[in-house]
């Protein structure tokens, strides 16, 4: 129980209240309180997850229903919000409009959907990766999703993280035979064939080609 109690902010979203960017959380962590339960309490209110009281906002991809959620205090992120909403605008475009596939799934039915049925995708400090594309249920088949991007991506990092990204929402929106993790190598192979197919030649995807094709 205590390390599902340690645990529980980082299966959130990160601009949920008790998530592990909560500020709350953060002070808790270091006081050494339970993580963020006086917050919960006193906001009881919020619970269909509205994230501007964290101090978030948001620039919205109108064609392809993304919305990109942002820290507004923090420097150099609605530069970069509004980047990457074009990047998914071009994503869009080539997979979805012009190769067919899929929308990806909206998350409209869930209580915290960011408040609206719009693919949500979040700037973060920290990620380990350069993206991650996350099921919003536990069914791991065929799920809506939500997606993290590292903000500290140069420009080809960013377009290929999107796209990259954006190819998992969409092979998440087709129900597979197998789980979804047992695609593995496939998965990650459609989704660096995306990056070439909406940005040709990009850098960031070319410099670790070899790595998927060693695999």
């Amino acid at each position: 129980a205590d390390v599902q109690k340690k645990l529980q902010p980082y299966l959130q979203r990160p601009n949920h209240e008790g998530s592990w960017l909560d500020p709350a959380v953060r002070a808790s962590s270091v006081t050494g309180a339970a993580a963020g339960m006086g917050r919960r309490q006193a906001l009881a209110e919020y619970r269909r997850c509205l994230a501007s009281y964290l101090g978030w906002t948001s620039a919205v991809a109108t064609n392809a229903k993304v919305r990109v959620w942002y820290r507004y205090d923090k420097a150099g992120q609605d530069a970069m919000a509004s980047k990457v909403a074009s990047y998914v605008e071009g994503s869009h475009a080539s997979l979805v409009t012009g190769a067919a596939f899929k929308v990806p799934a909206g998350d409209g039915t869930l209580l915290c959907n960011g408040g609206d049925d719009m693919l949500d995708i979040y700037l973060v400090e920290g990620l380990g990766n350069r993206g991650e594309t996350v099921p919003n249920t536990s069914d791991r088949y065929q799920s809506s999703v939500y997606i993290f991007i590292r903000d500290s991506l140069d420009d080809e990092q960013l377009r290929h993280a999107v796209s990259h990204e954006y190819m998992h929402a969409i092979h998440w929106t087709y129900k597979t035979q197998a789980q979804q993790d047992d695609y593995g190598w496939f998965r990650d192979a459609i989704a660096n064939w995306a990056t070439d197919h909406v940005y040709p030649g990009n850098a960031s995807l070319l410099a670790m080609a070899a790595c998927q094709l060693n695999s």
